[in-house]
């Protein structure tokens, strides 16, 4: 069995081919691109509700000679912080949290 399915693709395939007897690349490919899109999507709704909660102010649209543009807002100090712990924060409790169940499991 691969143990190391994030971090070695290429021999997962090569070990599924061996138990199963079948050349399986396109399901080990298509699980991994499932699985990054499905964890954008999710980083996204998370990020976007951690942002609102604080009260980020959307862009206005204006219109100037004839185009549509975007008119960024200030946002309020809350949002500035929040912004820092999602860009700090979060990275720092995932990488502990991977560094212990790495120990765990090694």
């Amino acid at each position: 069995m691969c143990d190391d399915a994030l971090d070695d693709v290429p021999g997962c395939t090569d070990v599924g081919e061996l138990e199963s007897g079948k050349r399986d690349e396109g399901c080990f490919s298509g699980i991994m691109t499932f699985m990054r899109g499905l964890s954008s999507a999710v980083g996204l709704f998370i990020v976007s509700g951690i942002l609102d909660f604080p009260g980020y102010i959307k862009p206005m649209e204006q219109v100037v000679d004839g185009k549509i543009v975007e008119v960024l807002m200030e946002q309020p100090q809350a949002v500035i912080t929040a912004l820092k712990v999602i860009a700090a924060g979060f990275p720092f409790i995932l990488l502990i949290f991977t560094h212990l169940l790495a120990k765990n499991i090694h």
